[in-house]
């Protein structure tokens, strides 16, 4: 095992863009790469394209070369998995010597190292990663063969690796070995049981959601219960509060909410439907966690078919954005949500609800076991 500067295992060169960029854009012709192309850790293809006179003044990558981002989102170790490229200024690429070190190997060091790099950064907008930063950083590599070995334990669960990079050392053939085996022994049968969970979840709104509207019913007709939510003051918000404020983002993000230990009438139960009044208009989604409280702007409903009713709020989100009102912010009311159609009902529908709201309930114990594994792996 030995220590040396990553400028001296490599060639590091920084990309440029031609000026001014628009002149240089066109419909086809060299790829043109942006940040935003990239597709995790590899690039595959680019929305756009520039004059390939480029070509002679640019950094232009090819197949499999390893390259990290240095703006914006720097730090970022991916590689070129397409044809031709030109970079910006927003890249460095880098060309290992791999007498010394492989660039599969640096590839997925770096990816470990990611987070110790950040820090090295500068900047008081946007944190940049600069050449020097890069050259001068110091990498520990075992000889060549070793190297190999820690490779071809990665590589068929390559996957896995990116996804719980911080769960692997990478510093010795052994660590990796022990630390991989931990992910596909522990890990791995967790997300296989998530995905196929997920996939029931998918197929059953899948199948509801090819319903057709009944012209004759509505959701009024099919709640029990309801409430437009309680507006929290910032006094009411404590951070040891018994129950967590639910807006209409965390239909999507659970993990950031406040805390309370007001109840105004507005307990959400497990299976409660809620969709929002304001903004992100037809977002809805189906409670599978205790001890939430409905704040300002969400309406929360009670029914014994709550998915038939998601399902027709999500048919009828057009409508409801053409009648909403406000010029920046959209708004709709209540009665817009409880006079829409539900969809076709039938017979064994209540049952179906409530199998999938225990499907939602399982998703989410198996989620909250993995991510404790992964404290638990966490290097």
């Amino acid at each position: 095992m030995a220590i040396i500067k990553l400028g001296e295992l490599s060639f590091i060169k920084r990309g440029s863009s031609p000026r001014p960029i628009n002149q240089w854009l066109q419909k086809d012709g060299l790829m043109w790469a942006k940040i935003s192309d990239l597709n995790g850790n590899f690039l595959n293809k680019t929305k756009e394209f520039i004059n390939p006179i480029w070509e002679k003044k640019g950094l232009i990558g090819k197949y499999g070369d390893l390259l990290i981002t240095n703006s914006a989102t720097p730090g970022i170790p991916f590689i070129q998995l397409t044809k031709k490229v030109a970079y910006h200024d927003g890249f460095l690429a880098i060309n290992c010597n791999e007498n010394l070190i492989l660039k599969k190997y640096l590839f997925y060091k770096l990816i470990i190292d990611r987070p110790k790099l950040i820090k090295m950064g500068n900047g008081a907008v946007f944190i940049n990663l600069s050449s020097d930063i890069l050259k001068n950083w110091n990498v520990y590599i075992p000889n060549i063969s070793i190297q190999q070995q820690i490779i071809d334990i990665i590589e068929p669960n390559e996957k896995l690796f990116l996804k719980y990079s911080n769960c692997v050392r990478i510093d010795s053939f052994e660590n990796v070995q022990n630390d991989m085996k931990d992910l596909i022994d522990i890990i791995e049968p967790i997300e296989k049981l998530e995905k196929i969970i997920i996939q029931i979840i998918n197929n059953i709104e899948k199948s509801f959601f090819s319903r057709s509207l009944n012209f004759q019913d509505s959701i009024k007709k099919n709640i029990i219960w309801k409430t437009n939510g309680y507006a929290y003051e910032g006094y009411e918000k404590i951070n040891d509060g018994l129950y967590k404020i639910f807006t209409i983002k965390n239909i999507i993000d659970d993990f950031k909410f406040s805390r309370t230990n007001v109840l105004k009438n507005n307990l959400i139960n497990i299976g409660d439907l809620v969709t929002g009044l304001s903004g992100t208009i037809g977002t809805v989604g189906i409670i599978f966690e205790s001890d939430w409280v409905s704040n300002q702007r969400t309406l929360t409903l009670r029914s014994n078919i709550p998915l038939n009713l998601k399902i027709a709020i999500e048919k009828q989100v057009d409508f409801l954005l053409k009648n909403a009102t406000g010029a920046v912010q959209k708004n709709i009311t209540m009665n817009d949500i409880l006079n829409l159609k539900t969809i076709e009902k039938k017979l064994n529908d209540e049952l179906i609800n409530k199998f999938y709201i225990k499907l939602l309930l399982l998703k989410n114990k198996i989620i909250k076991i993995k991510n404790c594994e992964i404290k638990l792996l966490i290097k």
